[in-house]
């Protein structure tokens, strides 16, 4: 299922090489599988709890066992995640583009004789103004499966990215120019006190749960499923997370084994034209075509993820707005202006922030963190009849505060959105 794939693909997966620089192979894989794992367990917790209670949106599951309090901070985490989220989509898209601090981008790359700085048309500001614009079209559909042929796009564009740095690794094998394996944590990476090491450490994992997090996603996935039934839902959510496991492993390894102990927080960073023809022994010219193959493929999962993550925030707004229609479907005109001010919203946040790092680690740590393991812990306290769900609820709300604690903490102090 392309759409349940795709709602768990997100620009963490370029940090991923970091985490393995931080945790070594083994602990990235480690990593990763713990993630992937939680993702599922908590995913089959709040499909329970909707299959007893027949709510099947978030905040109303919540709001089921809960009251009106739980099913408020619901709607308030989905819709300031999804807007985090996409307006990431947005930054990264724009910075693959004009470049940022720490990278060139693809038009400065191919057009080297353009002015610095780039004329107010190719700012900053102008192109996330034409991505957004861009995405218009795209958020005209009314349905999931609309969406098919997008999902299928970004899901490709994804894997293709992947399988450049895999290209790249391969021409790095071939010419012994690999950095040297390490399996485990190089405590050094972190930081020189011990409270500073504990705390990056643990803030590895909301990096690694941000690539998973698709909670918000998975009630809209099973209303639109096609003579749903627990088991085949079930399994359709596996086998997403299994690819994308298989994904984030390719990507995080292959790019920690390129760069070392040398990778930065975006592995895009590293990618440079001139370390690609050296890595790779060819001209100047063909190391700058590989490295706009691979920020154009990176530009496009993105540009096609926007519509897809928007949906569970225009859900969210329109279900508060639901008295307002008084319980009829909106209009068309009323759709469209939901649709495009929330498409406004994340174009105004993604303006207003500068670092794509600072985002996706405050949106993690808190949004993401609420809905990952906050909120399905809380259901999973109210579920009755299985056994262990009480306790798993209880660990999930204990790791989950840590995490949220760690990764607001990290993202603070931190100095390379690493």
């Amino acid at each position: 299922m392309g759409f349940g794939r795709n709602t768990e693909e997100t620009p963490s997966m370029f940090a991923l090489p970091r985490v393995f620089g931080a945790l070594g192979l083994v602990g990235g894989a480690l990593i990763i599988t713990l993630v992937g794992i939680t993702t599922y367990c908590t995913i089959a917790i709040m499909l329970r709890s909707s299959e007893h209670t027949q709510q099947w949106t978030y905040a109303s599951a919540l709001h089921a066992v809960w009251g009106r309090r739980a099913a408020a901070a619901v709607h308030a985490a989905v819709i300031a995640g999804c807007i985090g989220f996409v307006a990431l989509y947005l930054i990264i898209t724009c910075d693959v583009f004009v470049g940022n601090k720490v990278f060139t981008g693809i038009i400065s790359d191919v057009f080297p004789q353009l002015p610095d700085p780039l004329p107010w048309y190719l700012s900053r500001t102008a192109l996330l103004t034409w991505i957004a614009l861009v995405t218009v079209p795209l958020l005209s559909l009314k349905s999931l499966h609309g969406l098919a042929f997008i999902s299928a796009v970004s899901v490709a564009s994804s894997t293709a990215s992947m399988l450049c740095l895999l290209a790249l690794w391969a021409g790095a094998a071939a010419r012994g120019m690999l950095a040297p394996l390490r399996l485990w944590p190089k405590l050094s990476f972190f930081g020189d006190s011990p409270l500073i090491i504990t705390t990056h450490m643990i803030a590895t994992m909301p990096v690694a749960m941000t690539a998973f997090v698709c909670q918000m996603s998975i009630h809209p996935i099973a209303r639109d499923l096609h003579h749903y039934t627990p088991r085949k839902m079930r399994r359709t959510v596996a086998s997403s997370l299994f690819v994308c496991a298989l994904l984030y492993f390719a990507t995080g390894a292959s790019g920690f084994s390129i760069f070392g102990d040398e990778i930065a927080g975006d592995v895009l960073s590293n990618v440079q034209p001139e370390v690609v023809a050296v890595l790779l022994g060819c001209s100047d010219r063909l190391g700058l075509a590989f490295v706009a193959l691979l920020k154009s493929f990176v530009a496009l999962a993105m540009l096609t993820s926007i519509p897809i993550n928007i949906w569970p925030l225009r859900e969210e707004v329109l279900g508060l707005l639901t008295h307002a229609f008084h319980g009829q479907e909106p209009s068309r005109s009323a759709f469209y202006a939901i649709t495009y001010g929330c498409l406004f919203g994340i174009w105004a946040t993604a303006v207003a922030v500068e670092s794509a790092y600072q985002m996706v680690g405050i949106v993690g740590a808190t949004c993401g963190i609420a809905l990952a393991f906050v909120f399905p812990g809380m259901l999973a306290l109210r579920i009755q009849g299985v056994k262990g769900t009480y306790l798993g609820g209880l660990v999930l709300l204990g790791f989950g505060g840590v995490l949220m604690v760690a990764g607001v903490v990290s993202t603070g102090i931190g100095t390379d959105g690493g």
